[in-house]
């Protein structure tokens, strides 16, 4: 069996990956495309993705369950069943997502459009949830790797002015479509097809139940963009999405702790090993509260200074909103966390509840803040709703676990977050006075946040910190 601790490394590097990349070319496309450009790709990007999701119906999550705890002699035939029900899901979603585009009288960039949608047409080779399911984390992040460096580069060389949206639109499409290729190619080394004594039926109630998790999930994501570019402006637009798009970021870093202990969960609970199954989930959770609260609370403090440098002063705008959707990174990492724990156990049918209900609260919560405060109202209608689904997630999955409450652990994150704030609040401001640039400013508030965090944590002895401390000891020790 693979290490978790190393899975868990490999997965966060993926998830690392993922967030320099965004952080590169966000940081260059704003400069080049401006707030209303961006705006106009970002609408166009989450229309595909929330597609995508359509298409794959609730594939993802089931996949990686199934595909954990199935043996060597069936997971041919398991994966053949899957990825035939992707198939035909999403050769229909993509006749319907072209139809639309050809005939409906909007003024859309219909150029723009048809090239996103070639995510979704390569989205019938699209089996990340395969590799997961056997903990093949040391691929996907090589994999991402190579794929993302070749992007930033084309990004670079192709996206020079306004007038180049399509051309970054094309080289982001392409990145999925090499993330996708790649699993198609390597797939040989793990999987044949097999079509014999196929039996679809026996999943759909299961992928149809996970779907409407997956589908809620992906409009409450993707719905306050949607709904910025019908009731305000692509500026606006702009503004929300690259600030959602640096929340995203710190996100899925942090909620790969959680989501790499699925396939993990899975064979426990198949097993029956409820003690490493409650083990595990403690750890995680310690682990989760040492990295999303200082997280939070350095996005809080440095808010504006993030924006100016990251995506240059036509953003400035959007500092507010990031400090709003700041307030995202604890109850998404946590209501991840729940939800892997739900999917383990089967209880499909309350999440699919739980994120269509939180779903229908953005939407309301959208229509009702976006007219008056525009991008802030859609950041707050985030908000709100996330920390319902999170509450009820939690609610719903405490009651297949025992969470061990350490005072101790509590009281060490309080001093290390506080010592944290005050040391960064001391820092800026006396760097502003001495007429620093904002990007230094920005660099050594962060390394120096993040040193005094850890040392603080390891002062009052954090058993996280030791833990990773012991960790590291053991591979610097195998190394020499």
């Amino acid at each position: 069996m693979k290490s978790l601790f190393k899975n868990s490394i490999y997965f966060v590097g993926y998830r690392l990956i993922n967030v320099i990349y965004p952080l590169i070319t966000a940081t260059y496309v704003s400069r080049v495309l401006k707030p209303a450009g961006v705006g106009e790709a970002a609408l166009a990007q989450n229309i595909v993705i929330f597609l995508v999701a359509v298409a794959l119906l609730g594939i993802p999550n089931y996949g990686v369950r199934e595909i954990s705890k199935t043996s060597e002699n069936d997971i041919d035939r398991l994966f053949t069943e899957l990825f035939l029900i992707n198939f035909v899901s999403t050769l229909i979603i993509s006749i319907l997502y072209y139809s639309t585009i050809d005939l409906l009288c909007l003024e859309l960039n219909r150029k723009l459009y048809r090239i996103y949608g070639i995510i979704l047409l390569f989205n019938v080779i699209n089996v990340d949830w395969f590799y997961q399911g056997k903990e093949e984390f040391k691929y996907i992040t090589i994999r991402s790797a190579i794929v993302k460096a070749v992007s930033v580069v084309a990004i670079f060389v192709f996206v020079r002015d306004e007038t180049d949206i399509c051309a970054y639109g094309l080289i982001f499409a392409l990145a999925y479509v090499g993330n996708y290729t790649f699993n198609a190619i390597n797939l040989k080394k793990y999987v044949d097809f097999s079509f014999k004594n196929l039996n679809i039926k026996r999943h759909l109630n299961s992928i149809f139940a996970l779907s409407i998790t997956a589908i809620s999930n992906e409009i409450y994501v993707t719905l306050d963009t949607f709904m910025l570019g019908v009731l305000s402006t692509n500026t606006e637009i702009g503004y929300y999405s690259n600030s959602m798009k640096l929340m995203r970021i710190l996100i899925n870093v942090v909620t790969a702790f959680g989501a790499v202990i699925l396939p993990r969960l899975s064979k426990l609970q198949h097993k029956k090993d409820y003690l490493q199954f409650n083990i595990i989930i403690n750890k995680v959770i310690n682990i989760l509260l040492w990295v999303t609260i200082p997280c939070t609370i350095g996005i809080i403090l440095l808010s504006e200074t993030i924006v100016v440098v990251l995506f240059g002063r036509d953003f400035a705008p959007a500092s507010c909103i990031m400090i709003i959707l700041s307030f995202l990174i604890i109850p998404r990492a946590f209501s991840n966390l729940s939800l892997q724990v739900l999917v383990c156990t089967k209880n499909d049918t309350k999440t699919s509840k739980v994120y269509f209900t939180g779903m229908l609260i953005n939407c309301v919560l959208n229509l009702i803040f976006i007219r008056y405060i525009g991008a802030k109202g859609a950041a707050v209608a985030s908000v709100i709703s996330e920390v319902y689904i999170c509450l009820v997630l939690f609610n719903y999955s405490k009651e297949l676990f025992i969470y061990k409450r350490n005072k101790k652990y509590v009281f060490s994150l309080m001093m290390s977050v506080i010592s944290m704030l005050v040391l960064v609040k001391i820092l800026e401001y006396c760097m502003l006075r001495l007429g620093a640039s904002l990007m230094s400013i920005l660099i050594i508030c962060i390394i120096t946040g993040i040193f005094e965090y850890v040392a603080m944590t390891l002062l009052t002895q954090n058993e996280v910190t030791l833990f990773f401390i012991s960790k590291l000891k053991q591979k610097v020790g195998r190394t020499i």
